[in-house]
């Protein structure tokens, strides 16, 4: 079937990043990417749209290759 048409990426969030301090319902993200999950001090968490993303969360998406 070919390669899948998605990838995963991870980042930091820091100090300076646009997404601290918001919510993920109210980050602005393209419709085919998806915040999987962020890992906060050694803890997992699967987000909803109201996690609340902080600095230090490492944070992954999974989106749509175009």
């Amino acid at each position: 079937q070919g390669d899948l048409d998605i990838k995963l990426k991870e980042f930091a969030i820091t100090e300076e990043h646009p997404w601290r301090g918001y919510h993920i319902r109210d980050i602005k993200i393209p419709e085919d990417t998806v915040v999987v999950s962020i890992l906060r001090r050694g803890i997992s968490i699967i987000p909803k749209g109201s996690t609340l993303v902080q600095k230090g969360d490492l944070v992954t998406v999974c989106e749509k290759r175009i």
